[in-house]
C-alpha cells in the first residue's frame, strides 16, 4: 500500500481515524492511504492470489508514477482536497 504525510499551509499535518468497521489498526491514526492498482502498470489484476512479478510485462518508472498516482488519489477521495 501507500500513504501520504499530507501537511497544510500553516504547517499541521493531515490524520485519518480509521474506521470501526477495517480489519486492522481500529481507531487508530494515519495519513490517507490506500492501494496502487496493478493493472495499471501491466500486471494482471487476480483478486486475493499473489501476483508474480515478471520485468518484462512492466517498467520501473511506470510502478514509480502508479505508486505517486495512488497517493494523489487517496488524497483526493478520503479528503476532497483538489490537485
Amino acid at each position: 500500500g501507500c500513504e501520504a504525510l499530507l501537511m497544510t499551509s500553516d504547517r499541521k499535518v493531515v490524520l485519518l481515524r480509521r474506521s470501526g468497521a477495517v480489519g486492522t489498526h481500529i481507531g487508530l491514526y494515519n495519513g490517507p492511504s490506500g492501494h496502487p492498482e496493478p493493472e495499471k502498470v501491466g500486471l494482471p489484476k487476480r483478486g486475493d492470489e499473489a501476483l508474480r512479478l515478471e520485468t518484462s510485462c512492466c517498467q520501473g518508472a511506470n510502478i514509480a508514477d502508479e505508486l505517486f498516482d495512488s497517493v494523489l488519489d487517496e488524497i483526493r477521495a478520503e479528503l476532497n482536497v483538489p490537485l
